[in-house]
């Protein structure tokens, strides 16, 4: 579902671009009467996943590269990395929510997409993202006679 939010993050932000911004933009170079358009700008929020050196994404990667690494741990990297960044304020929120707390959903964060708030908890996000080839996978690959495939 983060994935999924992600991208739709990523084409409003375009859409945004072209339709307002550009738009605005080339009236104002060919000297259109116009009345400007104010809208929402989602660039905080993506800045917020995809940041580099510290975003979402690059935090759950780095957390899923750690052999012992887990939800626990990818929780707490998340809750002193993500909330503490002024760039971030009002986008990332964790354990804001109000809802009761159980195991798999007592770790929780949001995030304020474009379209709205955003709730997802840490449960299960390291073993969904750990993406390890299987062993069968990595020997046939290296028993290929191709120097390409190896």
């Amino acid at each position: 579902q983060l994935c999924i939010n992600y991208a739709n993050e990523v084409l409003q932000q375009h859409f945004n671009d072209v339709v307002f911004k550009q738009e605005q933009n080339l009236y104002e170079s060919e000297k259109i009467n116009w009345e400007n358009i104010s809208f929402p700008d989602n660039r905080k929020c993506i800045n917020m996943i995809e940041g580099k050196p510290i975003g979402l994404l690059k935090l759950i990667d780095e957390e899923c590269m750690f052999p012992n690494g887990s939800d626990e741990s990818l929780y707490k990297k998340l809750r002193d990395n993500l909330p503490r960044n002024q760039k971030f304020e009002d986008t990332f929120l964790i354990d804001a929510g109000t809802k009761q707390r159980t195991q798999a959903n007592g770790r929780r964060f949001s995030i304020v997409h474009f379209a709205g708030e955003v709730e997802y908890t840490v449960y299960g996000f390291y073993a969904k993202n750990k993406n390890e080839l299987r062993q069968e996978s990595i020997n046939l690959t290296r028993s290929s006679k191709d120097d390409l495939v190896r």
